[in-house]
């Protein structure tokens, strides 16, 4: 009688460099499902800018408050071993570059301009990079992120072509309020 070859299952071939870019994808969430929700809106305050076309909410500094209550959800909901963002080869990297950057200042041309430019511009991206790898991580996650992007960006860019002129002899999207963001 011939014998039945093994049929186990197989996991797919990945390369090296996928399986160091995915060092810990688990499929529970790292954190609650308010701190992602915030997470979302807080994306799409930053992509969407919908300061730009309700003036209204120009006084409420909508991305700094979005960022402090979704920074401050994420710690309350984060569970107590934590999540290991800061364990992750990207983080430490990103983290790496940035400290670089801080070094740098001194030695710049322009000093003010430079430390400025780190300790308060550049920050913000710091901090939402950190949410972003701490909240995304699942494909599920990354998709409802990628749809509030395009979401952001759609509306953005319908209000801005209805709502734009010329100025200074091109066409201008953005408002002409003063931006506290």
């Amino acid at each position: 009688m011939a014998t039945v070859p093994n049929r186990a299952p197989v996991a797919p071939w990945r390369h090296r460099s996928v399986l160091i870019a995915e060092p810990q994808a688990t499929e529970q969430a790292a954190t609650g499902s308010l701190s992602f929700l915030l997470f979302c809106i807080l994306t799409y305050v930053v992509v969407g800018r919908p300061n730009d076309y309700i003036l209204a909410l120009v006084p409420l500094r909508l991305a700094l408050v979005m960022t402090v209550l979704t920074t401050l959800a994420t710690f309350l909901q984060m569970p107590p071993a934590g999540v290991g963002v800061l364990k992750q080869r990207a983080t430490r990297l990103y983290l790496a570059l940035y400290f670089v950057m801080c070094i740098g200042i001194p030695f710049a041309m322009h000093r003010g301009v430079s430390f400025y430019y780190v300790l308060t511009l550049y920050s913000s991206s710091i901090i939402y990079f950190l949410l972003f790898v701490t909240h995304v991580t699942s494909m599920e996650r990354l998709r409802r992120v990628i749809m509030v992007l395009l979401g952001g960006a759609l509306v953005f860019t319908a209000l801005g072509l209805i709502r734009g002129g010329n100025r200074f002899g091109r066409f201008f999207v953005g408002s002409g309020a003063y931006d506290p963001n």
